[in-house]
């Protein structure tokens, strides 16, 4: 696998009540080491010479609370993000512009699948807490249902049902970790393109 892109480090995070001095120093200091970053990045661009493919270059800001010192021609990029989808609708609502992280698989992992829909309204709606359905719970021993109804993913499409994905993850079945996760990785990405097709309506 070859990546697409690297992100070129901040200088620290920015720690919460640091004070507007201390962020302002931490985000020039970032900053500055990101346009090294670029000279460098422009005058070597070591991996698209090794792998023959070019990859971009990320300059990132992590943390902080003060709102004026976000450039906003910038995207806003929220590292980490995606334990829940109720938690990534409310960062899209405060501004999120994208953002990445390896929760959905781990979470797949260990037994937990995304279930709920975004509604018309930007709200997220869910028969389970944080629309996290936990398949673990011995309730879904017998539920014959996909996980999502209307989901589109390879898990769901083809009647991998809650009963067997039980079973699956109870014996440890290597399939459930791959179903479990095509499941997660597929409804973070239909959320994501609800949630633009609804901003784009705005």
């Amino acid at each position: 696998m070859i990546p697409e892109g690297f992100k070129s480090l901040p200088w620290e995070k920015i720690g919460l009540n640091k004070g507007r001095k201390y962020a302002k120093k931490a985000i020039d200091r970032t900053n500055n080491w990101l346009l090294r970053s670029i000279k460098e990045w422009q005058k070597n661009n070591c991996c698209s010479l090794t792998t023959g493919k070019y990859q971009a270059l990320f300059g990132i800001i992590q943390g902080g609370d003060f709102k004026d010192l976000i450039p906003q021609d910038k995207v806003l990029y929220f590292m980490g993000l995606g334990r829940d989808p109720e938690d990534v609708v409310t960062a899209i609502k405060l501004g999120a512009d994208i953002f990445d992280c390896v929760v959905p698989t781990r979470m797949a992992r260990n037994g937990t699948l995304y279930s709920g829909k975004l509604t018309s309204s930007f709200k997220f709606k869910s028969k389970f807490k944080k629309g996290r359905l936990n398949i673990g719970n011995k309730s879904f021993k017998k539920d014959f249902k996909a996980i999502e109804k209307n989901c589109d993913c390879y898990t769901c499409k083809t009647g991998f049902n809650r009963a067997y994905l039980h079973h699956l993850y109870k014996t440890k079945e290597l399939l459930y970790y791959r179903l479990a996760s095509i499941h997660n990785l597929k409804f973070m990405i239909k959320l994501c393109e609800e949630a633009r097709s609804l901003i784009l309506k705005i």
